[in-house]
């Protein structure tokens, strides 16, 4: 916020004082075109009435002249412009990059394995997470399990990209070896999920009214239908972030149904049930693993029922893999 307050006060600044150049700059102009056209009106009413001309000849002299003085004006005031953003337009100029297209876009679909070997994260207070060798196969969903600190959101953000490790590999790999892949075509269901101003379908959608037909069917899906009803706007429901008026189940199912509407082929859930009751979990985690999507779940307190229902587990202790699997 004080970045952004400097950052306004200086272009405020900046807009006044050069409004204020421009303005003394048309001023000027304006008074050489004035003073101008008054000493040829002067000079041409001298040679009127000394006879040398004759009034036909004044008044055209007088409408050239104003013709060719406003022209001037408005050169000079349209040079000044762009002399004064000239500086600016530079400043923009060296700050313009290529934009680096992805080679493989949409290579999500092509993935058929995430690879991670020999993968760690050094912190800067010297504490470490090192990972097991891991394989998740294209279609498996699995549920990767373990204590609090073990490293899971970890692995998450690491995968995604959103941090670096600082030895190991991983790899999202095709039948003839690794793939480019662009991280924002992974879907990523993060614990602290952002909502955003706007209306249930909206969230949803992500703005995009090609998605509204998906959004009402990925609202049954995540279980949401139920709850909407009680609103009279139902799907078209305002989003209120200053009054809260989701609960916390609410948001879960609302992000849930993001997820699934973008039809991401790769999903990494984090937590994305926790504030979600029991039942309504059983029906939304139904409708996840019957897709044909890879699915990478971290949950807590799950029971045997829903652990079951995945197609193996991974649970990691002190960030190894204390036990993997197949159910």
């Amino acid at each position: 916020n004080s970045s952004l307050n400097q950052s306004t006060t200086a272009y405020k600044k900046a807009a006044i004082k050069q409004g204020q150049t421009v303005a003394i700059a048309d001023v000027v102009s304006a008074g050489f075109n004035t003073f101008g056209q008054v000493i040829l009106m002067l000079l041409c009413g001298y040679l009127y009435f000394q006879g040398q001309i004759v009034f036909g000849a004044v008044m055209t002299t007088i409408a050239f002249s104003s013709t060719v003085m406003n022209g001037i004006t408005y050169l000079v005031s349209e040079w000044n412009l762009i002399k004064s953003t000239k500086e600016l337009n530079q400043k923009i100029s060296a700050m313009e990059k290529p934009v680096k297209i992805t080679k493989n876009q949409h290579g999500d679909q092509n993935i058929a394995e995430l690879k991670i070997e020999n993968l760690g994260l050094h912190f800067p207070n010297g504490e470490k997470i090192t990972y097991p060798d891991l394989e998740v196969k294209k279609g498996e969903k699995v549920l990767l399990l373990g204590d609090s600190g073990t490293g899971k959101s970890t692995l998450f953000k690491l995968i995604l990209g959103k941090l670096k490790p600082t030895q190991g590999k991983i790899s999202f790999v095709d039948e003839q070896g690794d793939l480019n892949i662009n991280s924002d075509e992974i879907g990523y269901v993060a614990q602290d999920g952002i909502l955003f101003p706007g209306s249930i379908q909206d969230n949803i959608t992500m703005f995009d009214p090609k998605l509204n037909k998906l959004a009402e069917k990925a609202v049954q899906w995540v279980d949401l239908n139920k709850d909407i009803e009680k609103f009279p706007a139902r799907i078209k429901t305002a989003v209120d972030l200053d009054q809260d008026n989701l609960s916390g189940g609410q948001k879960q199912k609302i992000i849930l149904a993001r997820a699934l509407v973008h039809q991401t082929k790769w999903l990494f859930i984090d937590e994305g049930t926790s504030a979600i009751d029991s039942e309504a979990t059983k029906k939304v985690l139904k409708n996840l693993l019957k897709t044909d999507r890879t699915i990478v779940m971290i949950a807590h307190n799950f029971s045997n029922e829903l652990i079951n229902a995945f197609d193996r587990k991974i649970v990691l202790s002190n960030g190894q893999a204390g036990e993997t699997d197949e159910l």
